[in-house]
C-alpha cells in the first residue's frame, strides 16, 4: 500500500478501462448486470472549484485523508478514511481537501443500479473496503492485454457494491441530521436559531427542515420542542422549582408559554401533570 502510493503522482490515473479488458466470447463479456466503465485515482490536496455531474453512478472510496463533498442546495458530507459513497447520474458534486487525501473514483453502469433511487446520495463508513479496492485498482491497473480481467473487474466490484448497499441502505438518515439530533440534545435550554444550525451544518435553512423531516417525520421545531417538555416534565416531578424557572431552564421563554405547549400536548395542565406522574412514582414504587 505505501509503495503504490509513492508511485501515484498529483494527477488523476486510469480514466477509462479499455475494452480489451473484456472480450467477445460469452464468458469474457462485460457484464450487463454491473461494470465498472473507468476507475481513477488520486493523492494529493483536492479543491475543485466547480460542482461537475456525470451520466454514470459514481462510486468514490477514501483511503486515506479528510475533506468534504459538496452537494447541489449547499448540502455537504464530511469525508475521512473508509468513507464509502454511491453518487447517482447527473447529481452535481465536488471533493475538496485542504490535505493530501488518497481517494478512488470508480464509474458504474449496469441493471442492478436500476432499483436505487436516483435522487439519493449513499454513504457510509466502510473501512474493510479498503483491501478488496485496493485490489480491484491493482487488477484494472495492469491493463494486461493477453488476459482477459474484465470479468474479474466485474465481479469484484460487483461484491463491493453488493455489501456496501446491504450495510447503507438509501434511507440512512444523513450523518449531517444526526449532527443535527445531537447539537439539539446537548443546547435544548440555550436559544437555538435554525438559520445558524443549518448553515453550520452546510445547508441552506429551507433545504436542512425538508431533510429533517423526511428523515424524522416532524419538523426541527417539533423536535426541539419535545426534547424540551420532556425535560420540563422531568424538573416538573423532581424539583419544587416555579413553573416559570423550569420553563427558562429548558429553553421556553416563560412559564405561560410552557403551560400552553403542555396543555396542547397531553391535555392536561402542568398541575395535573405533576400529580399523574407522582401517582406513577408512588404505583410503582
Amino acid at each position: 500500500m505505501n509503495n503504490l502510493n509513492k508511485n501515484i503522482p498529483n494527477l488523476k490515473l486510469l480514466q477509462n478501462l479499455a475494452e480489451h479488458l473484456w472480450g467477445t466470447e460469452s464468458w469474457s463479456q462485460r457484464s450487463s448486470e454491473l461494470t465498472p466503465i473507468n476507475i481513477t485515482r488520486y493523492t494529493g490536496p483536492l479543491n475543485s472549484p466547480k460542482l461537475t455531474k456525470h451520466p454514470f453512478w459514481e462510486f468514490i472510496y477514501i483511503f486515506k485523508g479528510t475533506g468534504k463533498i459538496y452537494f447541489e442546495h449547499s448540502k455537504h458530507i464530511n469525508i475521512q478514511s473508509g468513507t464509502a459513497v454511491l453518487v447517482p447520474p447527473n447529481y452535481s458534486h465536488r471533493e475538496s481537501a485542504l490535505k493530501n487525501v488518497d481517494i478512488f473514483w470508480i464509474g458504474l453502469l449496469g441493471n442492478r443500479l436500476n432499483d436505487i433511487s436516483t435522487q439519493t446520495v449513499i454513504w457510509k463508513q466502510q473501512k474493510n473496503f479498503g483491501d478488496m479496492l485496493e485490489k480491484l485498482w491493482l487488477k484494472a491497473h495492469a491493463q494486461n492485454k493477453k488476459k482477459k480481467i474484465g470479468p474479474q473487474v466485474d465481479c469484484m466490484m460487483g461484491f463491493i457494491l453488493s455489501e456496501f448497499i446491504s450495510q447503507a441502505p438509501e434511507n440512512d438518515i444523513p450523518a449531517t441530521m444526526e449532527d443535527a439530533v445531537e447539537f439539539l440534545k446537548k443546547n435544548f435550554s440555550r436559544p437555538i436559531k435554525f438559520s445558524y444550525l443549518s448553515a453550520k451544518l452546510g445547508y441552506s435553512e429551507g433545504y436542512f427542515y425538508r431533510t429533517f423531516k423526511k428523515a424524522y417525520h416532524k419538523t426541527p421545531v417539533q423536535f426541539l420542542t419535545e426534547i424540551r417538555v420532556q425535560h420540563a416534565l422531568e424538573m416538573l416531578y423532581r424539583t419544587t422549582w416555579s413553573f416559570d424557572k423550569i420553563a427558562r431552564n429548558v429553553g421556553f421563554r416563560d412559564g405561560l408559554y410552557l403551560s400552553r405547549v403542555m396543555k396542547k400536548t397531553f391535555a392536561k395542565s402542568p398541575s395535573e401533570l405533576k400529580k399523574i406522574l407522582s401517582k406513577e412514582h408512588n404505583e410503582n414504587e
